[in-house]
């Protein structure tokens, strides 16, 4: 059950990462409920996919108040926007699989809260790609979208 929840947040804080990625490719600017959408994929991916191996009631928690934090933020106005039909039409896949991968990860929560298993070794060592990522990303982007404008020099 573990390992399912493990793939399961790394497929999707993936997912949800590049959408966000589509979206400011071609929007002017971002809004802080993409921002805080984008924290939360990230830390889904780097921390929450693996803590609960390692500390189950506190990473189970953790993953899913970020699960929920990421849906509420970026794919449910999506399925809000596809419903009303408002200008911009997002396709089904947009908000479809997000909120399939978010429904697997709260429902193998409750149902793997109470199973008690070993953790191998190998989970360790599986636990150190995604928060290398996840911290390089994730810093990239404060780095790049909050401190650049007080780094750069002024235009002459």
């Amino acid at each position: 059950m573990r390992l399912a929840i493990y793939l399961l947040s790394l497929i999707l804080g993936a997912f949800n990462y590049l959408l966000i990625g589509a979206y400011m490719t071609v929007s002017s600017g971002f809004s802080i409920t993409v921002v805080i959408g984008f924290y939360c994929s990230i830390l889904i991916f780097g921390v929450g996919s693996w803590l609960h191996f390692f500390k189950p009631v506190i990473g189970s928690w953790l993953l899913l108040v970020l699960v929920l934090g990421m849906f509420i933020t970026i794919p449910g106005p999506l399925m809000v926007q596809y419903f009303i039909g408002e200008d911009y039409q997002p396709g089904l896949l947009e908000f479809l699989l997000p909120l399939i991968f978010s429904s697997l990860i709260i429902l193998f929560l409750w149902l793997g809260r109470k199973t008690k298993s070993p953790i191998d070794k190998y989970y360790y060592y599986g636990s150190i790609v995604p928060f290398c990522m996840a911290l390089y990303y994730g810093g990239y982007f404060t780095i790049k979208a909050f401190f650049m404008s007080l780094i750069s020099a002024p235009n002459l």
